[in-house]
């Protein structure tokens, strides 16, 4: 009775890591925005590997017998955690994560600030030696062509 006991509150462990693991792909998902495709690949993986999850905790707890109280353990546990921790820490998470990304990129635009400067001061110097150096050819070429008009 202990053993199956326990077994089931492994199971109910197993049902909180596995929607834990979809709540870390729901945070992935909103720093980094994603196409239908991408979503429908990123859940056929997380379904795979639920599934193997799930039958590994089978094999080795209960010899890979399948029992209905380890179902309703997993649906137990993913219920538990969803209306407990899920949304708030979906929601918290990929806040802080984007803040913290918010904040490097700052500080990265202003550490490339005088980069960006510099190129720029570069980039008009070289639009106006660029002038500079056709006008001269411009005007070598006319006399040029006046020297060869001329013998």
């Amino acid at each position: 009775m202990n053993q199956e006991l326990l077994f089931f509150f492994r199971s109910i462990l197993t049902g909180v890591f596995i929607l834990f693991i979809y709540d870390v792909l729901r945070i992935f998902r909103r720093i980094i925005k994603h196409g239908n495709i991408a979503i429908a690949l990123q859940d056929l993986l997380y379904w795979v590997g639920t599934g193997f999850v799930i039958f590994i905790m089978m094999y080795r707890e209960n010899n890979g017998a399948i029992r209905g109280y380890a179902i309703i353990g997993i649906g137990l546990g993913m219920i538990i955690y969803s209306s407990s921790l899920s949304k708030p820490m979906v929601e918290y998470v990929s806040k802080m994560i984007n803040f913290i990304l918010k904040v490097i990129r700052k500080c990265i635009y202003i550490i490339l600030t005088p980069i960006r400067v510099i190129t720029k001061r570069m980039s008009v110097k070289t639009k106006k030696s660029k002038k500079i150096v056709l006008k001269r050819l411009k005007k070598y070429l006319k006399e040029v062509r006046i020297a060869i008009k001329k013998k």
